[in-house]
């Protein structure tokens, strides 16, 4: 059985059509936390793959783009304080 671990992807990306290939792309794997913040819990075949298709869609940029995926650790270590967000929050687009 793979292990999992819980990842954050943040991107910075000025261009609107790419902003919106790569916030897909991100969906497909994880949910959004903040307007460009993703948090997922993923498998080394799956961070893998998702890694692929980030650096694919930012091969096709025209401007400045940046985005990052850290490594927060294993699931059993996540704690959430407070109210966790709304998966698609009313006031991100």
């Amino acid at each position: 059985m793979s292990e999992t671990r819980r990842y954050v992807v943040a991107y910075d990306i000025t261009e609107d059509s790419l902003r919106r290939r790569i916030r897909a792309a991100c969906r497909a794997y994880g949910g959004r936390r903040q307007y460009s913040l993703f948090e997922m819990y993923l498998s080394e075949r799956e961070r893998a793959e998702l890694i692929t298709d980030l650096t694919d869609l930012l091969a096709q940029r025209d401007e400045y783009a940046s985005v990052k995926v850290y490594s927060v650790g294993p699931p059993d270590r996540d704690a959430t304080l407070g109210e966790t967000p709304a998966e698609n929050p009313e006031n991100v687009v």
